[in-house]
């Protein structure tokens, strides 16, 4: 057994593979770890796309590459015995079979297009469109595309909303983040000779402009300049469009002072 990423991956033997479709061996192959190479085809009796034999060959990864041979039809066996004898007429007609083959496949799997977790790469940034979703603008990696179509249905129901909010947020750093509406990221300070203030500070005079803070509860170092754009993107984009917003990170903890006025510019501690 490998291991990646703490999950383990089971061991394939090529030979497995052998009877099985092309599409039901691919998957196999990718849940093992490895990568199907280049796929031939040959005459054969068996159904179409029934992987005949296998070879395989080490990757500088550590992982490996599958190279299939496949059951086919050449059209040249549909000609007179003849032309059947014919190896360059053969092997140029597998040209086109090959072709149309590939156009086949696409049609057999077409379905598999619209699962996240099997579509192409090229089909999945036109997919993340469709949810107002730019992978380019946000440098989104393949797999956090995949998580956020899965939830696609859930984030376009709730976008606008804390709830989608904090969804969109939790799939792209892992973390859930508080949101605080309307309310200001600074809620506890002390001002000299007076006692605590607890209530809400707006630091604008336009009280009908509603506002929010989003709350990590991990240190604002934990995060790189590209994750942190990342987020304030995000939020820029799901939030209301006549919204304004904050985003906070967890403060170190510091040991308080009390301390007691006894003139107007002396403090005794």
């Amino acid at each position: 057994m490998s291991s990646d990423a703490g999950f383990e991956t089971p061991k394939l033997n090529p030979r497995e593979l052998i009877g099985l479709n092309f599409r039901n061996a691919a998957g196999l192959i990718k849940r093992s770890g490895g990568h199907v190479g280049q796929y031939f085809y040959r005459s054969s009796g068996k159904p179409r796309f029934t992987v005949i034999d296998v070879s395989t060959r080490p990757l500088a990864d550590g992982t490996r590459e599958y190279q299939l041979l496949l059951s086919g039809k050449n059209p040249v066996d549909y000609l007179p015995s003849l032309y059947q004898e014919n190896p360059f007429l053969s092997n140029f007609l597998w040209i086109f079979q090959h072709m149309q083959y590939e156009q086949i496949q696409i049609m057999d799997s077409l379905h598999t297009y619209f699962i996240p977790e099997e579509a192409p790469v090229p089909f999945l940034y036109w997919m993340a469109g469709w949810f107002g979703m730019d992978p380019g603008k946000t440098g989104y990696s393949d797999d956090t595309i995949r998580a956020l179509l899965q939830k696609g249905l859930s984030l376009f129901q709730w976008r606008g909303t804390s709830r989608g909010l904090s969804m969109y947020l939790k799939i792209i750093t892992g973390l859930e983040p508080e949101i605080f509406e309307n309310t200001f990221p600074q809620r506890d300070f002390v001002v000299l000779g007076e006692r605590s203030v607890n209530d809400v500070i707006r630091n604008h005079t336009d009280s009908s402009v509603p506002y929010f803070t989003v709350h990590f509860p991990i240190g604002i170092q934990e995060f790189n300049q590209a994750e942190k754009s990342r987020i304030a993107t995000i939020v820029e984009q799901e939030k209301p469009v006549h919204s304004m917003y904050y985003i906070t990170f967890e403060k170190t903890e510091r040991k308080k002072q009390k301390g007691i006025l006894i003139g107007d510019d002396q403090i005794m501690f």
